[in-house]
C-alpha cells in the first residue's frame, strides 16, 4: 500500500487552511487546484463507520487527464480542504472519500455522461494518507 502524507498547517494545534488568494478566502469550499481548476464543494454526506464523502464540482474537469494530474488534484482537495473540515467536525480518525466531477449530479444516481473521480483517504492526525480500495 502506498501512502502520501501531507503537511498541515496549524493554529493553536488546530488544522487551518490558508487560502492562496482573497477569492478563495471569501468563498468556503472554493479550492485552487494543482492543475489550475477551481473545485467547489457540492456536498457533504456523513455516513457510517466514521466516513465522510466530500463531492466536488469543477467546471472543465476530465476524467481522461492524466492520472497523476487528477491523484494530485484529489490529494490537494483532501489535504486544503476535506481534512480541516473534518478536524474541525471533531473527526479525528476517519475515512474520507474524495470525489471530482466536471457537474453537480444527485448521489448514487447513474449519469453515463457524468465526468468523475474519487479516492479513499485515511485521516490521521489532520494528515490525509491515501488509501488502496
Amino acid at each position: 500500500m502506498r501512502a502520501r502524507a501531507w503537511r498541515r498547517l496549524t493554529a493553536g494545534g488546530v488544522p487551518v487552511l490558508v487560502a492562496s488568494s482573497g477569492a478563495e478566502a471569501a468563498e468556503p469550499g472554493r479550492v485552487t487546484l494543482p492543475s489550475g481548476l477551481v473545485a467547489v464543494l457540492q456536498e457533504t454526506i456523513r455516513e457510517d463507520g466514521p466516513v465522510m464523502r466530500y463531492r466536488y464540482v469543477a467546471d472543465g474537469f476530465d476524467s481522461g487527464a492524466p492520472l497523476a494530474q487528477v491523484a494530485a488534484d484529489l490529494e490537494h482537495l483532501c489535504a486544503a480542504d476535506a481534512a480541516p473540515r473534518a478536524a474541525a467536525a471533531g473527526l479525528e480518525a476517519a475515512r474520507l472519500v474524495i470525489s471530482l466531477a466536471d457537474r453537480a449530479s444527485e448521489f448514487g444516481r447513474a449519469d453515463p455522461q457524468l465526468r468523475q473521480v474519487f479516492e479513499a483517504f485515511r485521516l490521521e492526525n489532520g494528515t490525509c494518507i491515501w488509501e488502496a480500495f
